[in-house]
């Protein structure tokens, strides 16, 4: 940094809060197996419950196949249903639509196996993009372990059920949060309707509708409609119960909730999906916002500057204000700033000059670092510094250099004084030897 010479920092430490209890929100009493909510731009567990815990995804699947389709090069390519792709799945779950050979672009294939949740044309994608079931589900193994799942292991690309086919609420949300990273799979995620064109073997329009409840009214009527859900994917086999990975957006906020394992509530037909879903998501709105915990605006010190000429200090004020997503229970007097410059600064100080550093942590985690700059210039003091620079000669190595030559040739000056004088003694001494 400009202008700071010491080799060591003065750390001072504000303790604004009188406690540091962390904060204390109660979530939703859930009954799902497994729930999470995120926010998505601070990576903050807002609520969890067995979030590691190994469950069955069922059609949640279908986030990461979509993901993978989408990054095919040529979204326009024919794809040809194998039947592969549709053997057997007459006799087990949702998405039977197509017919062996039909000819459909891989970008239609793809909406209309994310929206009708369609397992014949997720096993088509799989097996033209990776070759094969199995060679796209490593495909989608080791994405998953890019993206850091540590929890998860997909053997196949529709989500039907295998023992060894399993995820986590917290793997499955960094997924969906990877696919909403593409543009493409957002609008995929919102779609609540299809309409598949006729093919080489269909002469008609085929319509599909999502399943997600948050988003369309065709399935479960207004029951489940929230209006801040902007997708993202429904699942369900009996083993692995009703899932639901959604995300909703209100104003500047945006909140990713995973609910795996949910029952159905038969005497009333409810899917706890759905409502757990919005209770999770809606208690989380209702709950944080996003607040100016440190404000530019604001000083934060008073930093001693020396050689100045007509002020002995400069007020320290943050570079950049930091806004953070806080629960209602924390306000920004709670948190703990650790303020970090020099003991003081020599002038002169220029506006915006960096001098130090600001850190706002709450109950050990770390909100930010932000540099402190100065407020407004200082001048220098032409005499304070010619009296410091004198001062500095005197007190330099340079000096002390020239003090000790200087001392040691008046010495040396003393002794051959000294040693002459005795010189020309004994020389008279001897001539008058000499005359006598």
């Amino acid at each position: 940094m400009k202008s700071m010479k010491r080799p060591f920092f003065f750390l001072l430490v504000l303790a604004l809060a009188l406690s540091i209890s962390a904060s204390a929100l109660t979530g939703p009493d859930i009954t799902a197996g497994a729930a999470l909510v995120m926010d998505p731009d601070s990576g903050e567990v807002l609520f969890e419950k067995n979030a590691d815990e190994r469950l069955y995804p069922a059609s949640t699947t279908k986030i990461m196949t979509a993901m993978l389709a989408l990054e095919y090069q040529n979204q326009d390519e024919i794809v040809t249903v194998p039947n592969e792709a549709i053997a057997n799945l007459y006799l087990q779950g949702s998405g039977h639509n197509l017919k062996v050979g039909e000819e459909i672009p891989m970008k239609e294939l793809i909406r209309y196996m994310f929206v009708a949740s369609g397992n014949d044309a997720a096993n088509a994608i799989a097996i033209h993009v990776g070759g094969s079931i199995e060679g796209f589900a490593q495909m989608m193994n080791e994405r998953a372990s890019k993206l850091g799942c540590t929890g998860t292991h997909f053997v196949n690309p529709n989500g039907l059920h295998d023992e060894g086919h399993y995820t986590t609420a917290r793997d499955l949300y960094k997924i969906a949060k990877a696919a909403m990273e593409n543009p493409a799979f957002k609008e995929l995620a919102a779609m609540t309707k299809y309409v598949l064109a006729p093919t080489n073997l269909t002469s008609e329009e085929r319509t599909f509708y999502t399943t997600n409840g948050l988003i369309s009214s065709n399935r479960y009527g207004n029951v489940y409609l929230y209006g801040k859900a902007i997708g993202i994917k429904t699942g369900f086999t009996t083993p692995a119960g009703n899932c639901l990975v959604s995300a909703a957006e209100d104003g500047d906020r945006t909140f990713y909730s995973v609910v795996l394992n949910a029952p159905k509530i038969e005497e009333t037909n409810t899917v706890m999906s759905f409502v757990e879903t919005k209770q999770l998501l809606e208690w989380a709105f209702d709950n944080y916002s996003t607040e100016v915990i440190l404000s530019e605006a604001d000083p934060v010190k008073e930093l001693p500057v020396t050689l100045a000429k007509d002020r002995d200090y400069v007020a320290l004020v943050p570079q950049y204000s930091i806004s953070r997503l806080i629960p209602s229970d924390l306000s920004p007097e709670d948190f703990t700033r650790i303020i970090q410059t020099e003991e003081s600064v020599q002038a002169p100080v220029e506006k915006g000059q960096e001098l130090g550093t600001i850190t706002l942590t709450y109950n050990g985690r770390d909100y930010g670092t932000v540099p402190l700059i100065a407020s407004e210039a200082v001048e220098q003091s032409g005499m304070l510094y010619f009296l410091h620079q004198v001062g500095e000669f005197f007190n330099g190595r340079l000096f002390k250099i020239i003090l000790v030559v200087v001392s040691t040739l008046i010495v040396l000056f003393i002794v051959y004084t000294i040693f002459a004088n005795r010189m020309r003694v004994r020389r008279r001494r001897n001539y008058r030897r000499k005359r006598k």
